[in-house]
């Protein structure tokens, strides 16, 4: 349906070409016009000549908005299934968040995978390996160029022009504003490696350190699958995807411990979530790396890590 809106004013300016010039040309065969008939063959070929440009102008434009809305579709499809935002990707990592939350409860040691690019410090245990939205929020600062007008001649001109003037600043102005208040900025897709005492973000090479210590507030929203922090010395991060559940997890119980897992409400959608199946912590699992069990020797790590409570 979204087609329509250029294939209609695209028919539009056939018809606009081909019924005024036949209009035209019947006129213009039979014997001398009287001057209504003039006035017609004036509109005709007036009709003729601003309906079908007019019309392709519009053609276009709509075109080339439906190619771009299209190819943003497809790029945001293509982020959600790299992401694991569906169906059977959230309810995977819904899973995989419920087991290690019961996990961690019991006292067990959370999953352990093998990550190579970062340095873990010692002790630390690196559990989840995974692709993630990530954004930061801050203002900042925006210039933007203030227009002026000398304009001469009729007062009516003058005033007409200084009006287009100070139309033109205020919508610079709004615009710079808008890109000046404080958003969420910096929005890619980042992979992110999950330990048991901070998130390690890669942006383009550059591995940024999120400890769990360092955050001041903390907003999990498992039923949103998104994870908010907020930091002393920072700006706050968004971490937004399925796999953003076990950050939610992990943070709450290095922040929060047993009461958090227990009770916070950003998890209380994991509390009718079934058990997970037995899956390896692999390139496999939806949206990243890293199962819903605890390790074994064989995962790299040793599999002897305390529980995160005893960090």
């Amino acid at each position: 349906m979204r087609h329509l809106r250029w294939i209609v004013p695209a028919v539009i300016g056939v018809v606009l070409f081909v019924v005024p010039l036949a209009v035209a040309v019947r006129l213009n065969s039979g014997p001398e016009m009287s001057s209504d008939e003039s006035l017609l063959f004036l509109g005709m070929g007036i009709v003729w000549f601003v309906g079908p440009l007019v019309c392709l102008i519009v053609t276009i434009v709509q075109a080339v908005t439906v190619q771009a809305e299209t190819r943003r579709r497809r790029a945001w499809q293509q982020e959600q299934q790299t992401l694991g935002q569906t169906p059977e990707g959230i309810a995977h990592w819904r899973r995989v968040a419920a087991d290690l939350r019961a996990q961690l409860l019991a006292g067990q040691a959370p999953p352990s995978v093998a990550v190579w690019p970062v340095t873990l410090r010692p002790g630390e245990n690196a559990c989840y390996d995974v692709i993630l939205r990530y954004a930061r929020f801050y203002g900042t600062d925006v210039s933007y160029q203030h227009g002026s007008t000398f304009a001469f001649g009729r007062p009516g001109f003058v005033a007409a022009a200084v009006a287009a003037t100070a139309i033109g600043n205020h919508r610079r102005r709004a615009a710079a504003q808008r890109m000046a208040a404080a958003q969420w900025r910096e929005t890619q897709l980042t992979r992110v490696v999950v330990t048991d005492q901070r998130v390690v973000c890669d942006l383009g090479g550059r591995w940024l350190t999120f400890d769990y210590t360092a955050m001041s507030a903390v907003w999990p929203d498992v039923s949103g699958d998104a994870f908010v922090a907020a930091f002393h010395a920072t700006e706050p991060l968004l971490l937004d995807g399925p796999a953003s559940d076990v950050v939610s997890v992990l943070a709450l119980a290095a922040l929060h411990g047993p009461q958090g897992l227990r009770e916070h409400p950003g998890l209380r959608e994991l509390d009718v979530v079934g058990s997970a199946p037995e899956l390896d912590p692999g390139p496999e699992a939806a949206g990243g790396r890293g199962g819903g069990r605890p390790a074994g020797p064989r995962d790299g790590q040793g599999g002897t890590h305390p529980s995160i409570f005893d960090a």
